[in-house]
């Protein structure tokens, strides 16, 4: 079997949740194709999920020495992190996310959730003021309030729609990587998940 299929295979597993399967699939394709940086970090996001986290950082850690300039490499190692409540070094590698993309909207976002844990409000506020912007959203005004409802409620029921049609792990990279998708994401929160 070839890497890319391996990895394949493994993608699959992974969007049902199957952790385990998948990390072996990662694993064989890691094997056949040891320079491939997508293929470690994916390993390591589903070692994070299957509750192994040393090894989680480790192959982001190794994914990051392959590709040093990759913004993504860094949003999900500052993802880990931040979930094992390792705040500072999660700021840290969500700064160069944004050093390398300046126009990654959701590393804005988490940054800001980690600066307001950490009392950095006014910053916390600027960053999301910023993910804010690069989406285009912008919080409504009591002026507009009813000229955009039935606007909104369309959008969210789309938005519920596309939600309810995705196991969690899809819905979570549709997010990361379909610019509308994110968009709605947003609105649905702002609006209070309604």
């Amino acid at each position: 079997m070839k890497a890319i299929e391996s990895f394949n295979i493994a993608e699959k597993f992974f969007d049902k949740g199957d952790f385990k399967e998948s990390i072996r699939l990662y694993s064989q394709a890691i094997e056949l194709d040891p320079q491939n940086a997508n293929y470690i970090a994916q390993r390591g996001v589903a070692f994070f999920h299957f509750g192994k986290n040393e090894e989680a950082l480790y192959d982001l850690d190794l994914a990051l020495k392959l590709e040093p300039t990759n913004p993504f490499r860094y949003a999900s190692r500052a993802f880990i992190l931040s979930n094992l409540n390792r705040i500072d070094e999660a700021i840290s590698d969500y700064k160069k996310t944004i050093e390398l993309d300046p126009e990654d909207s959701i590393a804005y976002n988490n940054l800001g959730l980690l600066e307001e844990k950490k009392g950095y409000r006014e910053s916390a506020q600027n960053n999301f003021k910023k993910a804010d912007d690069l989406e285009g959203i912008h919080l409504r005004s009591s002026n507009n309030v009813k000229a955009n409802d039935q606007s909104l409620k369309s959008e969210s029921k789309d938005f519920e729609k596309d939600l309810k049609e995705l196991s969690y792990f899809q819905f979570i990279r549709r997010v990361i990587s379909d610019s509308k998708l994110r968009k709605d994401f947003y609105r649905f929160i702002r609006n209070g998940f309604k």
